[in-house]
């Protein structure tokens, strides 16, 4: 499999959903999600540089895991709480591909914005499939006890194509 491209883009991404019914997949989200815990680094301003790198490499890091098959190094990334509602590695893998098929067929991936929202700290990511349909992710992630970055919820929308 080829490595995706990973491109670090500055500018701030919009999402503009024109018929929402098919273009959001939900998974993971518990009832108490807007009360997540917050890292020291989410200030009124935003998340810090270095935390942004960090997010971003735990994000590419389950990306090229999904995209390889890696279910052990794909539940590694994954907070504690979105652990316990799998029994194994494998069945996380699973649901995943099932429902986030452009993961693990991505081939180009832009990170955009580290924003906080009332859900948590939110990754915005494009995400382009091998048949160019574009797609724009949201991983929600937290720090946990140990202060390692974990993706804790990611919902995705199905963008509309671009005509040639």
């Amino acid at each position: 499999m080829r490595p995706f491209a990973l491109v670090f883009a500055a500018a701030a991404l919009m999402v503009t959903p024109v018929f929402a019914a098919d273009r959001v997949s939900l998974a993971f989200q518990g009832a108490d999600a807007a009360s997540a815990p917050r890292h020291p680094a989410q200030s009124a301003l935003g998340a810090q540089p270095a935390s942004t790198l960090a997010v971003q490499k735990v994000i590419a890091r389950q990306i090229d895991a999904v995209r390889q098959a890696d279910a052990k190094t794909a539940f590694s990334v994954v907070s504690p709480k979105l652990r316990k509602q799998f029994t194994t590695d494998t069945a996380y893998l699973k649901v995943v591909n099932r429902q986030f098929p452009a993961i693990a067929d991505a081939r180009i991936v832009a990170f955009g914005e580290l924003k906080k929202t009332s859900f948590g700290l939110t990754q915005l990511v494009e995400i382009s499939d091998s048949s160019g349909q574009p797609w724009m992710a949201f991983f929600l992630v937290d720090a946990g006890k140990a202060g390692q970055w974990r993706i804790a919820n990611v919902v995705m929308i199905k963008m509309p194509a671009q005509e040639a």
